[in-house]
């Protein structure tokens, strides 16, 4: 996948300042949170940790759970949000 590709899908670009994370270079990486309350969220790397320009997400804290593809990432995430319940349809 392509940067442009998380923007398009609606992932937020997280920016880090060197001063902030103690690394020694500032760096960014892209977020969604999907599910009514967030719970379900997925993280790139970070921009210095991406190689040949190729990204990938993964489920937060589950580093197996990966995707590479960006249909099969769009799919994943319009499941989830053609599945989640919306407050006024309890």
């Amino acid at each position: 996948m392509k940067e442009q590709d998380l923007l398009d899908l609606g992932f937020k670009r997280n920016d880090v300042t060197a001063e902030e994370s103690g690394a020694p270079n500032d760096f960014y990486y892209y977020d969604i949170d999907l599910g009514s309350n967030g719970s379900i969220s997925l993280i790139s790397p970070s921009d210095d940790e991406v190689e040949n320009g190729n990204w990938h997400v993964e489920v937060f804290e589950d580093a197996k759970v990966m995707f590479t593809d960006k249909d099969d990432l769009k799919v994943f995430i319009d499941i989830i949000n053609k599945n989640t319940l919306r407050d006024d349809s309890i």
